[in-house]
């Protein structure tokens, strides 16, 4: 408890530049990837936080809009409020595997 099980940062093509119990980063979309995991948690009720960073515009992890087991799905915001990739993605889960 108390320990976090997923981390990690990636880019805006989903190449990840650290992480831990990440298995691969899913590019859904304009501002939209799935992160999948190594090991799953024991079901989707954990909780996950994220920010993401850009160089010009003000970005935003609007949402994780899914939480799997095995996945959770984020998606940025650019000030304006489309979906739009930001430079970096940061994440971190918590709960029971």
């Amino acid at each position: 408890p108390g320990v976090a099980k997923v981390w990690g940062r990636f880019d805006s093509a989903g190449i990840l530049d650290a992480s831990r119990n990440v298995s691969s980063i899913t590019d859904t979309g304009i501002g939209q990837w799935t992160v999948n995991y190594t090991t799953a948690f024991s079901s989707g009720n954990y909780n996950v936080q994220g920010s993401a960073e850009g160089t010009v515009n003000f970005f935003v992890v609007e949402g994780i809009t899914t939480t799997l087991a095995g996945s959770c799905a984020v998606q940025t915001r650019d000030a304006a409020g489309t979906l739009a990739d930001s430079q970096r993605i940061h994440f971190v889960a918590f709960g029971d595997q």
